[in-house]
């Protein structure tokens, strides 16, 4: 079920060759408010959105009515509308692929995920830092799922926590 690193790393490094480079993170993240910012238009590299999610509630058991992303109750959606915090996200998130956990777990409560704008479409990495997974949709359908390090989750909690 797990997919090799080296193939995720190749898609993250598609997404990012749409012109976008990466750079450190800015210490304070300037942040987009509203929900018309959290939509990611097509060919819009140069944003991207972060979510909260309820990793707790098993997929499609989400409370009802709620929003949900790919089947998970969505507690903060954050937008990011500065670039240059976007390649640091993005950079972050690379690192995190190249570095994964050396023990497999698969309990999978994804507490993250990411919104990548890609061409028309998007791709979304739904991530749980605690076994240390992640699933991919491109464009809405089940792209891959493989292994992350934890060292994106400090970058991810960061620009959450400063987001309204």
């Amino acid at each position: 079920m797990n997919r090799p690193v080296p193939i995720t790393v190749s898609l993250l490094c598609s997404v990012l060759a749409f012109g976008v480079g990466c750079a450190p993170a800015p210490e304070t993240p300037p942040i987009a408010s509203g929900s018309e910012a959290a939509v990611v238009e097509p060919g819009d590299t140069g944003s991207l959105v972060l979510f909260r999610l309820d990793g707790d509630r098993v997929a499609y058991g989400g409370l009802p009515g709620g929003e949900t992303l790919h089947g998970w109750s969505i507690h903060q959606t954050c937008p990011i509308t500065d670039q240059q915090a976007s390649e640091g996200i993005k950079d972050a998130m690379a690192t995190a692929l190249e570095s994964p956990p050396k023990l497999e777990v698969d309990c999978f409560m994804p507490r993250h995920a990411i919104r990548i704008p890609d061409g028309n479409d998007s791709v979304d990495w739904l991530i749980c830092f605690q076994c240390g997974n992640y699933r991919s949709y491109e464009g809405g359908s089940p792209e891959g799922s493989g292994n992350i390090g934890d060292s994106l989750k400090p970058v991810l909690d960061r620009y959450l926590s400063q987001c309204n």
